[in-house]
């Protein structure tokens, strides 16, 4: 069976105990509090920004944020440690740049994000 994010949303809410598998190796295991606690960038935030096909190679060139884009989406995930003092950064970040926000949105972790983070891509590609 072909898992998507749609699963993975069932599967915080009705599962007790979880393991997360990819491509047969067992990468971590545990309760959803225990899988989404233990990660130190526990908040996502979405963002979609004007002309990110030109933007990427900004993105790609720095190192004081954690990004993953997704080109053929047109938007991109920051993952954060500490909202209140990295949001600000990364705001600025975007303005020095002269990078233009079409829409951001801030989130908790969900176990799609951490299966992301863990392999580098989503369940669906």
């Amino acid at each position: 069976m072909i898992l998507t994010t749609h699963y993975m949303e069932e599967a915080e809410q009705l599962c007790d105990y979880i393991i997360i598998i990819d491509k047969g190796i067992i990468l971590k295991e545990g309760t959803i509090d225990q899988l989404l606690d233990e990660e130190n960038d526990s908040k996502i935030v979405d963002f979609s920004i004007e002309e990110l096909k030109s933007a990427k190679s900004i993105f790609n060139n720095q190192s004081s944020f954690s990004i993953h884009l997704d080109m053929d989406r047109g938007k991109g995930w920051l993952y954060l440690n500490e909202i209140e003092k990295e949001l600000p950064a990364f705001l600025e970040f975007l303005k020095k740049n002269d990078l233009h926000l079409k829409n951001m949105e801030c989130r908790r972790k969900t176990l799609d994000d951490l299966f992301v983070t863990m392999t580098g891509r989503r369940l669906d590609e």
